[in-house]
């Protein structure tokens, strides 16, 4: 059964998963409400206007602690409401394939910094930066409340509500576009959005369909959830800067002035195209016609 498909484990219909989708856009809200609570009556800040003298660490945990919420109540509903396995909105294999995660991981972690030790050579504005013990408490929330955030936004668009508009929509290809948009409107509030103006959702919505195509192809989640961890990860523990969503104490700090970037184009004109490629040639991927144009009445909504 493709990765589309999964939803056929279930009887539930379109209902269903709107209620999901609404109880975890919820509790992502009550989970922001809760830390921006504590912030402001406990530590004396606003997490809407982050002031210099707060501790970099706390703050990103505040700001990645909805997203455990958010995982949760996906993980509830998938169990005693949709009635199916959690691994089912993770992938069409009998287990998570692990090897691809850090394949995808590896490879878009050798780029993003093949970018960066260009642009450290070229602008002289890339700035080492070593102070240990936060360098240490960072890695440590980049390897375990990250990947939090990351399967949060991963199940619940390219998981879940894919599969659903899936029992909606007869052809592949719907599906793909409506995540990949959705995906991206959701980082529309992104604090680098007022830097970079509207264009960056279009990246983002780009960005989303390349990852989209992979995970429909690839029937799971692994290698673009690989993809994504590497890129979080490389921006809170890696390169930081201060008009991005995460601005952390991390290895490197970009002084160059905020701009889209000629490696996003490379990105989206060259590097993404390659990686659907290079993964198309080593999983040996087939069927892209029937994948997203064929009609199937096993896509209809019951």
């Amino acid at each position: 059964m493709s990765f589309l498909k999964n939803s056929k484990l279930e009887k539930a219909n379109g209902g269903t998963y709107v209620f999901t989708v609404v109880c975890v856009l919820l509790a992502l809200v009550v989970g922001q409400l809760i830390t921006q609570f504590l912030a402001n009556n406990y530590l004396g800040f606003s997490l809407l206007s982050i002031p210099f003298w707060v501790n970099k660490n706390t703050a990103l945990i505040l700001l990645l602690a909805p997203f455990g919420l958010g995982l949760l109540t996906l993980f509830l509903c998938v169990k005693f409401i949709h009635k199916r396995s959690f691994l089912s909105v993770l992938t069409s294999r009998s287990k998570f394939d692990w090897s691809r995660f850090f394949f995808a991981f590896f490879i878009w972690m050798v780029v993003m910094l093949g970018f960066m030790v260009i642009s450290y050579f070229t602008t002289k504005k890339i700035l080492f930066q070593f102070h240990f013990s936060e360098l240490i408490f960072l890695f440590l929330i980049s390897i375990f409340l990250l990947p939090i955030q990351i399967f949060a936004e991963e199940v619940l668009f390219r998981g879940l509500l894919f599969q659903g508009l899936g029992r909606v929509f007869k052809r592949g290809i719907v599906p793909v576009v409506l995540t990949s948009i959705l995906f991206g409107l959701m980082h529309a509030g992104n604090p680098e959005v007022i830097k970079l103006g509207g264009w960056i959702v279009l990246f983002y919505v780009s960005s989303g369909l390349f990852l989209q195509i992979v995970t429909h192809m690839d029937d799971g989640l692994e290698l673009s959830a690989g993809y994504h961890a590497a890129n979080n990860f490389f921006a809170a523990f890696v390169l930081t800067n201060n008009w991005q969503a995460f601005t952390t104490d991390a290895l490197f700090v970009d002084n160059n002035v905020p701009d889209f970037g000629i490696e996003n184009s490379i990105t989206l004109i060259i590097i993404q195209p390659l990686l659907v490629f290079l993964f198309s040639k080593r999983y040996n991927w087939g069927n892209w016609k029937n994948k997203f144009f064929s009609v199937s009445n096993e896509n209809e909504l019951r």
